[in-house]
């Protein structure tokens, strides 16, 4: 569902892995992806969002909304909050790039950067947070650390929250009830099926 919607939209994955974004390339759909740098060479780019565009040069700037080159309000956006150990694959070897929020250490480090202007949440992301409703689809609150997370994107977001998601105890559905989520308990994949099903009885109205 993700690889079909056209842009522009903005999507957040908490996810290490590379399936959406080889998808994306095997269709040829352009994208911009946009990670944390947590360590680099002589920490000359610690703390710095990287962009990654197929095809092109990765820019490596500060969080500042003039500084990084992608705009969620024209094309498709992948958010890639934890990072990838795929991305140190498009960048330089000899800066020694690393996105990938994996432990307790790493993740204190990056929480802890989020609070300065320059290592924040970039803030080309704002308009999209506060204007546009929210889908985590298949998001699991089960995690603490997705949860800290979470709780950091609520802060920007002033719009409708929506989850999909079979919550898999009463913990996690207090969870999304604290973050006043509209909780939609269903499986991603249900989910899908319904939304298809939807656009293509929309289409056949006259």
């Amino acid at each position: 569902l993700l690889c079909e919607l056209e842009p522009p939209i903005l999507i957040v994955s908490a996810t290490y892995d590379w399936t959406l974004e080889e998808r994306l390339l095997r269709d040829h759909k352009p994208f911009a992806l946009v990670a944390h740098v947590l360590s680099s060479f002589g920490k000359e780019h610690d703390g710095k969002i990287l962009v990654f565009r197929p095809g092109t040069e990765t820019p490596i700037c500060f969080a500042a909304a003039d500084a990084v080159p992608v705009d969620p309000r024209k094309e498709r956006v992948i958010y890639k909050v934890m990072g990838s150990p795929f991305l140190s694959g498009f960048t330089d070897p000899d800066l020694q790039i690393d996105t990938t929020v994996l432990t307790e250490m790493d993740h204190l480090t990056f929480l802890g950067r989020l609070e300065y202007q320059h290592t924040k949440m970039p803030d080309v992301f704002n308009p999209c947070f506060q204007s546009r409703k929210l889908l985590f689809l298949g998001y699991s609150l089960d995690i603490w650390q997705y949860r800290l997370v979470m709780s950091l994107i609520q802060r920007m977001v002033v719009s409708t929250i929506y989850a999909v998601r079979q919550p898999k105890s009463a913990m996690e559905t207090l969870c999304w009830d604290c973050l006043k989520a509209r909780l939609i308990k269903a499986d991603p994949e249900s989910f899908i099926q319904s939304f298809r099903a939807n656009e293509r009885a929309a289409a056949a109205r006259p």
